[in-house]
């Protein structure tokens, strides 16, 4: 498959992401927007890995790429890395401070 559409795939998916947080925000369904909202970023993130000629299936392992070999290296600001939504160990959904 081309490489261009695979990229694109992930980045329309994570305009779709948005779109729906931003409705869900609107209809005050909070819960769903903060979830929307975090596949917008593994999605357009993905989509930049991908470029980069990297590929991860677990979001554990999209968000230590983002830190290490992006926040921590300066190439995003820190204050992009300091707040991701993560799972706990009990598998809800939580905000996780770096």
């Amino acid at each position: 498959m081309n490489r261009q559409l695979i990229i694109d795939y992930w980045i329309e998916k994570a305009y779709q992401d948005i779109k729906s947080a931003q409705d869900d925000l609107k209809d005050n369904r909070l819960q769903n927007a903060v979830s929307s909202g975090y596949y917008a970023y593994f999605h357009s993130f993905s989509a930049l890995l991908f470029h980069e000629g990297k590929q991860f299936k677990k979001h554990k392992q999209v968000r230590a790429i983002l830190h290490r070999d992006y926040v921590h290296t300066g190439r995003i600001e820190r204050t992009w890395g300091n707040n991701t939504i993560g799972f706990s160990s009990t598998g809800r959904k939580q905000i996780i401070n770096h």
